[in-house]
């Protein structure tokens, strides 16, 4: 199941900012961006500059966005970049033990209120994590009601929040958070742990000279002669998301 492993807030006046943050390879980072006014051209980029490990960009609501990075190597730098005269406040995470995030399955809501919510089904029956970033540009700070609240920065006219929940079936989960009412926005992603098949080596041995087979990832075929063969299967590889 998704583990969070920690993560930081940072509060941004200019582009073009190195933001330090060292994950692990292997984890995950989930980036939200809350801007106080309209932007244009927003990137998330790691230090090397190298196309395979830099964040992919998620959902956008208002002056609200998402990226997602899975973390080949551990770059502690990670340039944030947008076309406009705005503010920005962000909030990352870094999750362990999930086998991707849903390119499909996410959502987002906006309100006007004391209460900021979203939720959505989740896919697998082992259970999901959904993470939401929520936001409002009016510096109100949020109380999570329904999640427990990971990263909330502070000292910046945009206040963000970043909210998990997690279950343990496909069901419906939500994050909620509550403040002083005032405009707000939530994108919610869902971060899974999928069980996939398992493949195994298959070795087919005989008491008989010169008898037996192997299969990889699949049946083995018995080559053994007479009534003495017997197979034996051992599981190897890693689990990998279904979807």
């Amino acid at each position: 199941m998704a583990t969070p492993v920690g993560g930081t807030t940072f509060a941004l006046a200019a582009p073009n900012t190195f933001n330090v943050y060292s994950p692990t390879a292997g984890n995950t980072l989930i980036f939200f961006l809350l801007f106080d006014a309209p932007v244009s051209g927003v990137t998330v980029t790691n230090y090397a500059g190298t196309a395979y490990s830099d964040p992919v960009a998620g959902p956008v609501i208002g002056n609200l966005y998402s990226f997602i990075a899975p973390v080949k190597q551990a770059y502690p730098y990670w340039p944030i970049n947008w076309t406009g005269s705005a503010n920005c406040g962000v909030a990352v995470e870094e999750y362990s033990g999930i086998t991707g995030v849903s390119l499909t399955n996410h959502t987002t809501a906006s309100g006007n209120s004391g209460t900021a919510t979203a939720s959505l089904i989740t896919d697998d029956a082992s259970g999901d994590t959904i993470v939401a970033g929520m936001g409002n540009v009016s510096n109100n700070p949020l109380t999570a009601t329904v999640g427990t609240q990971r990263q909330q920065n502070s000292g910046n006219v945009c206040r963000l929040a970043l909210i998990d929940n997690t279950n343990g079936s496909a069901s419906s989960l939500a994050c909620t958070a509550t403040m002083t009412s005032s405009p707000w926005d939530v994108i919610l992603l869902e971060l899974r742990f999928a069980i996939g098949a398992v493949p195994f080596i298959a070795v087919v041995q005989s008491d008989r000279p010169n008898a037996g087979g192997i299969a990889v990832g699949g049946e083995a075929t018995d080559q053994a002669l007479g009534n003495y063969s017997h197979t034996v299967c051992f599981p190897y590889g890693q689990t990998f998301p279904r979807g």
